[in-house]
């Protein structure tokens, strides 16, 4: 079972490995830079949302 900041740390890695794949492909991208750049940004300054959303998971009951 991963912790919540092992969590977060997995997504924010897959965000910026994404960002990174894009920025590489920028050519072919019809999204300028900076559009990319404030789409990650956005998503990385969130992350006390995601830490609720994880917290929720973690402490909901299992379905039976």
């Amino acid at each position: 079972m991963y912790s919540i900041q092992e969590l977060i740390s997995i997504l924010q890695r897959i965000l910026r490995s994404e960002y990174t794949l894009l920025i590489e492909q920028e050519s072919a991208s019809t999204m300028e830079s900076e559009d990319l750049e404030k789409v990650v940004h956005e998503a990385l300054s969130r992350q006390d949302e995601m830490e609720q959303f994880f917290n929720h998971l973690a402490y909901k009951p299992p379905f039976f």
